[in-house]
């Protein structure tokens, strides 16, 4: 008997993910032995994975239009000493800015950061997307008030937010084997408000039949996509065929066709 799939499904706002994977039995006795990939392998793997979490994420908390990559640094006089420092000083600006909007009636602060070391000076500095694009660089920076700051629209596109999100978690800097500061450059963090999007899974409606078709078409069955989910506007199909076990397995994304018209027509 062949296997049967699960779908993952996650409504990320506007876009559409899927997942298709296979079933496997749990087998009776020893067997043959398993395949165990390498650690390089894993470490691809988890990369990609922590990639696409963070993008969904970001496509589930901030909208086209509301959000900023926001990107201050610190003068002389502000320059904290080390991460810990630094983090302090973050948490008082988030405070004075959750203050700022509450007093203005603008809707709850969302934010997702990293913070870094510079690639040639070492200095430490941060990278924020807000849900802030309703405030001006002079009120950011005002409230910000220990340096400068760039500030950019975040730019949503038919395949999501993929360049930001792999920035976010790439590793910059090492930091030194002796620094207590060894989480610097490695993780983000984020509001509380900010919530990661549900994994709805089933097994899936479509037969083994129709997932290999689907697979061997790739990006060439769109059509047969926009048939499945005639709400959405087909992105792309991801296909992978696993020589070792036999099985296909599939990411797709799709997009709320209304969006992607605004996207078309945005001036972003």
């Amino acid at each position: 008997m062949r296997n049967k799939y699960h779908e993952h499904r996650f409504d990320c706002g506007n876009y559409l993910d899927l997942s298709f994977n296979p079933i496997f039995k749990k087998s009776k006795g020893r067997g043959s032995k398993r395949f165990r990939p390498t650690s390089k392998t894993m470490k691809i793997y988890n990369q990609h994975r922590r990639e696409m979490a963070l993008e969904r994420l970001l496509l589930s908390n901030f909208l086209l239009g509301e959000a900023i990559f926001w990107s201050p640094t610190y003068d002389d006089e502000h320059l904290p000493s080390d991460y810990n420092a630094a983090r302090k000083l973050v948490r008082n600006f988030l405070l004075r800015l959750k203050r700022f909007r509450k007093k203005n009636d603008l809707p709850e602060l969302k934010y997702v950061m990293t913070t870094e070391l510079g690639e040639e000076n070492g200095r430490i500095h941060h990278h924020f997307i807000l849900n802030c694009a309703d405030m001006t660089k002079e009120q950011l920076e005002k409230i910000w008030g220990m340096g400068s700051a760039k500030s950019n629209r975040v730019q949503f596109d038919k395949d999501g937010v993929r360049g930001l999100s792999n920035y976010f978690c790439k590793k910059s800097n090492a930091v030194s084997e002796e620094s207590e500061d060894k989480t610097c450059g490695y993780s983000w963090s984020c509001s509380r408000n900010v919530k990661m999007p549900e994994d709805k899974i089933r097994i899936t409606r479509l037969s083994n039949k129709r997932i290999e078709e689907l697979c061997r078409l790739g990006d060439d069955g769109s059509a047969g996509w926009e048939r499945l989910f005639p709400e959405y506007f087909f992105v792309y199909c991801k296909p992978y065929y696993n020589d070792i076990n036999g099985c296909c397995y599939m990411k797709v994304r799709l997009i709320k066709k209304n969006i992607e018209t605004a996207l078309v027509n945005s001036p972003i």
